[in-house]
């Protein structure tokens, strides 16, 4: 089966137009896809504006806040370094009344320390001569004890000798009698 160059040629130049119809068709559909894709790409550099636009809004906004916050964070700083200097004037006016007390009352209880040994010192002095005192009126005592004592004893000798004078004489009247 021998074709001849005739059939060849035709059979080729048939096959050259099946393809040359796909290639019309391939193109056909290459320029829709391309329309797509262009339509497509299109779509994205409009969502791409778009983003880009919200975006900008969005660092806008940020900023805006960024600059919010750092103004509110200035006065809550002044805030704080105002409170700490009214706190540490406060504190530095309490140092010195502390100080002050403390100077006082160390001033008071040098004083009473200094009555305490005055009082102390006069107490002591106060109860030597107390002491001496006593002791002299109990000698003072002791003597007229002794002397009334004394005396006792010689009136009860004397009432003794007197009593048995008065039994040897009632002793006497009954033997006699």
């Amino acid at each position: 089966m021998s074709l001849s160059i005739e059939e060849r040629v035709a059979f080729l130049e048939g096959a050259v137009g099946e393809h040359s119809q796909s290639f019309e068709d391939l193109g056909r559909q290459v320029g829709r896809v391309d329309g797509h894709v262009l339509g497509l790409d299109q779509k994205v550099d409009g969502f791409r504006s778009e983003l880009a636009s919200r975006i900008d809004v969005l660092d806008q906004k940020i900023d805006l806040c960024r600059s919010e916050l750092s103004a509110r964070i200035d006065v809550l700083d002044q805030k704080i370094d105002t409170f700490r200097s009214e706190l540490s004037s406060r504190i530095d006016g309490l140092d010195q009344k502390i100080d002050t007390f403390r100077s006082e009352l160390s001033a008071r209880i040098d004083a009473l320390d200094q009555k305490i040994d005055r009082l102390r010192d006069e107490l002591s002095l106060s109860i030597d001569a107390l002491k001496h005192s006593v002791n002299d009126r109990m000698n003072v005592l002791d003597e007229k004890i002794d002397r009334r004592m004394d005396a006792m004893d010689r009136k009860f000798t004397w009432l003794a000798g007197v009593q048995v004078a008065l039994l040897l004489t009632v002793i006497a009247a009954l033997i006699q009698g």
